[in-house]
């Protein structure tokens, strides 16, 4: 499997629930297929992350879902290779150790007697999505690097984003640009749920724009 393939394979295929870095990691280690001879310093730079330890953290955590393997070579460089299975996940709930009803241990939930299997629905953002995010967010840096962490979000609602995004805007008015972070930052660092645990009434104050 060359690089292409295995990029469009871990667009296609990779699960949605993936954090914005474990999924940047993995694309990354797919750009290097079919064997990715690198070290997490390496990585690291590769995708401008200053903390290794963050990115050993993706890396084991794709390894524990089995999207990618490790093999370790004593004082030489580890090999990575994708494994991201083309079968798409489906979400079902659990109803009791015997697979029945929970209030009825046979015959099966009524979703499993029809052969329909229940699919969690993502939130897949738009190339429109980005332009609104752009036209709020304070900062109007490194708008490619911005927009291709964007549309890496995971099953986060736009109106979500507007919002956090306006409440940040409204947090740094009358900074100077430097003291704001880059929009691409903001987004990696998922800062959106900053101002959701922040605990001010960031949602009643947010301005529609």
């Amino acid at each position: 499997m060359n690089n292409f393939d295995a990029v469009d394979l871990v667009l296609k295929f990779a699960p949605k629930d993936l954090t914005i870095t474990q999924r940047l990691v993995l694309i990354q280690i797919a750009y290097h297929q079919p064997r990715a001879y690198q070290r997490v310093s390496t990585l690291a730079a590769e995708l401008g992350i200053r903390q290794e330890e963050t990115v050993r953290k993706a890396v084991r955590v794709l390894v524990e879902r089995g999207l990618i393997s490790v093999e370790t070579r004593k004082g030489r460089t580890n090999v990575y290779k994708i494994t991201v299975s083309k079968t798409p996940i489906v979400l079902q709930e659990s109803y009791g150790e015997t697979g029945g009803h929970p209030t009825r241990q046979t015959g099966g939930h009524p979703m499993e007697q029809t052969g329909v299997k229940q699919i969690k629905k993502q939130i897949t953002l738009t190339n429109q999505d980005f332009e609104d995010f752009w036209s709020v967010y304070p900062r109007k840096e490194a708008r490619k690097k911005a927009e291709q962490v964007f549309m890496l979000i995971p099953n986060v609602s736009i109106d979500t984003l507007l919002t956090a995004t306006r409440a940040y805007r409204d947090a740094v008015y009358g900074r100077e640009l430097k003291f704001v972070k880059l929009a691409c930052n903001w987004l990696e660092q998922e800062s959106w749920l900053d101002q959701i645990d922040s605990g001010d009434d960031w949602m009643s104050r947010a301005i529609n724009d």
